[in-house]
């Protein structure tokens, strides 16, 4: 637990390399014995990179990053994927491309996070899900590939990853609508620099990677974990984050639209956001795409004069916390009313009044609960939990004049 004190913020930070396209630049690189040029500054993306290990990749460090210089052939293994479900979902079907027979393990609640559909897709694949563990055993067999991709996007992105790896012409039908597009656009964007021939048509992916060839991999700055500090920057002072591509492909990027909906002050200029203190207004957004912004959002809106809706909110129950229940439960501890109405979660802006929040073993809701908290002060548990995406979040928080010493 930590204690949290009002901060006056100003500074500048870079962004740290995104989460979701290390994941996919790291698989790329084992699937083309390619470089990525970035840092792994979070415990998911490092679960990625040591499964990936435990399949044969030899990987060492560069000068900008990490390579993958060979893999070698493994029968059996077993795969750590802590609370990573970027990472079960990507190296699940990842597994079954080569045949590789494997346990499974994780921590958390990445159990209870759905997965059945992907199973589903799984053709030729014996695969048990048991407590606290999935054995698989099996090659993935056939040209044509049935998935419903309603729960998580990952599906798709882990099975394209693995149609890849099957060289050949595959076929990815969906039976339903992709939620959080923009994540699949990553993994296609990862999968052509690697040589891989993509087709999108309809509701299909086709894919061949017969193509596939040594390749190089940049990771940019990642606009979910800036998200925070712009938001400090909104509610209590002046912040400039760097290192973000204004033409990423990231879903999150939206943040910077957000913010200037709700009529904050923000400068874009190259590859840096500055986002200084400004009276908010209340906006109504949908979270179908950009699940990830959601939490810090709340905090947005809650800040916000006037009254704010979160669509389709439901659907983040399934993340590392229960986040629907989470955002509510926070924000009435900090004096501000809100509630469930329907899928959607309703926030009527007012003051904050110093509070105990939780941080539900997540680091998004830690994060969020941490800028809340520099306006009126209080204390959040389960801080440990930031360095599942951003590391060196604390570090940053101080640069910049947060305030804060752990209890």
């Amino acid at each position: 637990m930590i204690e949290v004190f009002e901060s006056s913020i100003n500074g500048e930070v870079n962004a740290p390399s995104s989460k979701s396209e290390m994941h996919r630049a790291l698989i790329c690189a084992y699937l083309s014995t390619g470089e990525v040029y970035g840092k792994i500054e979070s415990d998911d993306a490092q679960a990625t990179l040591d499964a990936l290990t435990a399949m044969g990749g030899k990987f060492i460090e560069t000068t900008g990053g990490i390579r993958c210089i060979g893999r070698e052939y493994v029968r059996e293994a077993v795969i750590d994927c802590r609370e990573s479900g970027s990472t079960l979902r990507f190296i699940l079907p990842l597994l079954s491309a080569y045949g590789i027979k494997a346990k499974i393990v994780g921590a958390g609640r990445l159990f209870k996070r759905p997965i059945q559909p992907l199973v589903n897709a799984m053709t030729g694949v014996n695969i048990k899900v048991n407590d606290g563990e999935i054995l698989v055993d099996g090659r993935l067999t056939g040209n044509k590939f049935y998935l419903n991709p309603t729960d998580s996007s990952q599906y798709v992105s882990g099975m394209l990853m693995a149609m890849t790896a099957l060289k050949g012409e595959r076929q990815l039908i969906l039976t339903d609508k992709i939620t959080s597009r923009p994540y699949v656009d990553i993994t296609v964007e990862k999968l052509r620099l690697a040589g891989t021939s993509v087709k999108e048509e309809g509701n299909s992916f086709t894919v061949d990677g017969s193509g596939v060839s040594e390749a190089c991999f940049n990771v940019e700055g990642d606009y979910s974990g800036a998200a925070f500090m712009m938001a400090l920057g909104a509610l209590n002072g002046d912040v400039t984050v760097h290192g973000l591509s204004k033409d990423s492909a990231q879903g999150d990027k939206i943040i910077v639209d957000i913010l200037k909906e709700m009529g904050c002050d923000v400068l874009c200029d190259g590859d840096s956001v500055t986002v200084r203190k400004s009276n908010l207004k209340a906006i109504t957004f949908d979270v179908d795409n950009y699940p990830d912004v959601a939490p810090i959002l709340s905090i947005l809106m809650a800040s916000a004069e006037g009254v704010s809706y979160i669509k389709n909110a439901k659907r983040l129950s399934a993340k590392e916390s229960d986040r629907f229940l989470g955002f509510i439960e926070n924000l009435m501890r900090l004096g501000v009313k809100a509630e469930a109405v329907g899928d959607d979660i309703k926030i009527v802006g007012g003051k904050f009044k110093k509070a105990d929040l939780l941080g539900y073993n997540d680091h998004r809701m830690v994060m969020s609960a941490v800028v809340a908290l520099t306006k009126v002060g209080g204390t959040v548990s389960d801080a440990y939990a930031v360095s599942k995406s951003y590391k060196n979040f604390f570090a940053e928080f101080s640069k910049i004049g947060g305030k804060y010493e752990r209890i």
